[in-house]
């Protein structure tokens, strides 16, 4: 809450989509065990900046008598098909550069740069949706 009190919703969304292409960049990078995991700091940041802060978006954009649906399909999306269709494609790049890893990570980091691409873009919508609604 303290956060969002200082900050938006999209600054909080984004820190997060910042701290997930930083940890992917690592893992394509680095090779140091140590430094390595570090990276799960990056995880927690993951988890609080982003599930989080859109979790609670979604409450604050649905109105009530829609806002289990709402939370569902950002299950649906976030937590199934969304990890379902990185691992068909993880599994195709890695096959594909024989198995090296380090493509996997960057079109990861890709696909997070994407996200907080439409995020900054859709940026003062969400703002004032998630403020409107709240």
């Amino acid at each position: 809450p303290a956060l969002l009190r200082r900050f938006d919703f999209t600054t909080v969304i984004l820190t997060g989509c910042g701290a997930l292409i930083v940890r992917h960049l690592m893992f394509a990078f680095l090779d140091s065990v140590w430094l390595l995991s570090l990276s799960y700091l990056l995880g927690g940041m993951l988890i609080v900046f982003f599930h989080m802060v859109v979790s609670v978006l979604v409450n604050s954009m649905a109105a009530v008598e829609v806002r289990a649906t709402a939370q569902t399909l950002l299950a649906l999306a976030g937590q199934g098909l969304g990890p379902m269709f990185a691992n068909f494609i993880a599994g195709r790049i890695a096959l594909v550069s024989g198995g090296n890893l380090r493509p996997v990570f960057l079109f990861a980091a890709g696909m997070a740069g994407l996200a907080a691409l439409l995020i900054a873009l859709r940026r003062r919508r969400l703002n004032e949706a998630g403020h409107r609604h709240g």
